[in-house]
């Protein structure tokens, strides 16, 4: 096996190894060599390494004493603001975004993520944020698929197929962007074009809790409640918190005259979004 550190002479060689890393144990080699250099550049790449680990506590506790050094990096603010956004600190994480703007406006991950953060609260802000994203990396896959995802939640659902499709062509194998095709296909009422993009999803995630939802969803208003059953039954058993799984299966169970069960089921619905608050 050939040693991960043993080809990295500056922080861009750190930076570019732990950005190819997948598994815990080469990122934390990185982290103790990081650990072990001086310098600002040195600094920043650790940094960069400890948000690959998930360490967002121990990120931000390794940043607020090298503000003075780095108020004007824009790399800086960006992984504070992404580890503050891992703690539920929206407010602060947005705070460093636009800190990250006002040093450089042309980096597309830095708009991103700021949509991200956005997306909930102000979606016309986040659109804005989104689109120039696109603009400055039109291959960003994650961004076209979450753009998608706020226009699905804005039931446009045509602009987010289209964006979708694109998202796809530059990551096809992507359960999740599959799913989510699928819901565009249905709330368009284009059922046979859905399942099989929910089929294709649950092909490439067999655990994939909300693709064995959508589809049984679909197959009970296809009024085929016997072969929705056991995808449903999936998808609580994959995700026992879902209410929208928790409510269809209930529908599933009242149409096939199990009437105890489905009732019992079936008040998940106060908890979806058929429901105003």
């Amino acid at each position: 096996m050939l040693d991960p550190i043993s080809a990295i002479k500056n922080p861009q060689d750190l930076l570019e190894t732990a950005a190819q890393a997948t598994d815990e144990a080469t990122l934390r080699e990185l982290s103790r060599f990081a650990a072990g250099q001086q310098g600002d550049p040195w600094a920043l790449a650790h940094a960069f390494v400890l948000w690959k680990l998930g360490e967002s506590t121990e990120l931000i506790e390794f940043l607020i004493p090298k503000q003075e050094n780095f108020s004007s990096t824009a790399q800086y603010w960006l992984l504070l603001g992404l580890a503050y956004r891992e703690q539920s600190l929206d407010d602060l994480a947005r705070s460093c975004y636009f800190r990250a703007l006002q040093l450089d406006d042309r980096r597309s991950d830095i708009h991103y993520n700021l949509a991200n953060l956005l997306q909930a609260d102000n979606p016309c802000l986040a659109e804005h944020h989104y689109s120039i994203a696109l603009s400055l990396d039109p291959m960003h896959h994650a961004c076209l698929h979450n753009l998608a995802m706020l226009y699905l939640g804005l039931d446009f659902f045509d602009k987010a197929e289209i964006l979708i499709k694109r998202a796809l062509c530059i990551d096809p194998l992507n359960s999740q962007a599959w799913c989510n095709l699928g819901l565009c296909m249905f709330n368009q009422d284009q059922y046979y074009s859905a399942e099989k993009c929910f089929l294709l999803a649950l092909a490439l995630n067999p655990r994939h809790s909300q693709s064995c939802v959508n589809l049984g969803n679909l197959l009970v208003s296809d009024s085929k409640p016997d072969i929705a059953l056991p995808l449903l039954e999936q998808g609580v058993q994959l995700n026992p918190a879902s209410h929208d799984a928790l409510f269809n299966l209930g529908i599933c169970h009242l149409l096939l005259g199990r009437f105890e069960t489905g009732w019992n089921f079936y008040q998940s619905r106060l908890q979806t979004k058929l429901i105003p608050e």
